[in-house]
């Protein structure tokens, strides 16, 4: 219920029919002639009952809200509304012409306002459906908004993995046909690289599913990734690292610089015949990485 959803919102309702009954009660005592005791126990009445009626038409309109046909959603808050209203007028007149039949300026009073009472209970019952619309809308736009955020992290996270998906093995099969070379002509070599492959690897694995690590951790499974390499290419590649101590813990995707390394060393390493150096700087820019 939008009522009781949060304090805030509990006291602005109690408060407005607080100073609604006021302004009822100070009415029937001012202009109408009706004596205190009796004017701020009909609007005492009136007021209690239509905050509790108030309270429940939110349900009818919530459940209406569910149905397709335009046509069907007014008949039904229509019917809820008539509904709520004349129970409203019964039980509220009801109970103060039983309390206050002895004060007979009320009584005839009450009778002759009969038609104004109930065109004021239907428009602050209008007052209230309109809230209740005004709500469901806003509540509405606030769960599309919220699906699409979820929709776009849901892509984003896609993306990622399928590139994951698609670079991890195709650093596995070279990494594999560079193993297969070195065990004819550095064995030794092969079993380091073996290793710090299973260690990459295992990294990867574990790290897969995971949203966010620190540059820290990125840039230790990256320093296992050129050791492979460097295995594979010795003193051809040159690495080095430049990285300020509050870089260190930014967060940032998993196996990110992953495809960087790589292009760096396919594109730039096994097409030269020179050393070649791969320079990483790493800073913060107004908080960013």
């Amino acid at each position: 219920h939008p009522v009781f959803s949060n304090k805030r919102s509990l006291i602005i309702y109690f408060s407005a029919w607080a100073l609604l009954a006021i302004a009822q009660a100070a009415f029937l005592y001012f202009y109408a002639d009706v004596i205190l005791v009796a004017a701020l126990t009909d609007a005492l009445i009136y007021n209690t009952v239509l905050i509790a009626l108030g309270l429940s038409l939110w349900y009818p309109l919530v459940y209406t809200k569910k149905q397709e046909a335009t046509t069907r959603l007014l008949m039904n808050n229509l019917l809820a509304s008539l509904a709520l209203l004349t129970l409203w007028f019964g039980v509220s007149h009801m109970l103060t012409t039983a309390l206050l039949d002895k004060y007979p300026h009320y009584i005839e009073l009450t009778q002759r306002i009969i038609p104004l009472r109930l065109l004021t209970g239907a428009f602050l019952l209008m007052i209230l459906m309109a809230m209740y619309h005004l709500f469901i809308f806003y509540h509405h736009l606030e769960e599309q908004k919220y699906k699409a955020m979820q929709l776009t992290k849901q892509v984003r996270e896609a993306e990622l993995k399928a590139l994951k998906a698609q670079l991890n093995p195709h650093f596995l099969f070279n990494s594999l046909n560079s193993i297969g070379s070195l065990t004819i002509t550095d064995p030794d070599g092969a079993r380091v690289m073996l290793n710090q492959l299973s260690d990459f690897l295992r990294y990867s694995l574990h790290r897969n599913h995971s949203d966010l690590i620190s540059l820290r951790e990125e840039l230790k499974n990256m320093n296992r990734y050129l050791e492979i390499e460097k295995v594979r290419f010795g003193d051809r590649l040159i690495c080095e690292t430049e990285y300020t101590s509050q870089s260190l813990d930014l967060k940032m995707p998993a196996m990110l610089l992953q495809p960087i390394y790589e292009n760096a060393i396919k594109h730039g390493l096994s097409e030269s015949i020179e050393p070649v150096t791969i320079r990483t700087y790493c800073q913060v820019n107004n908080g960013n990485l």
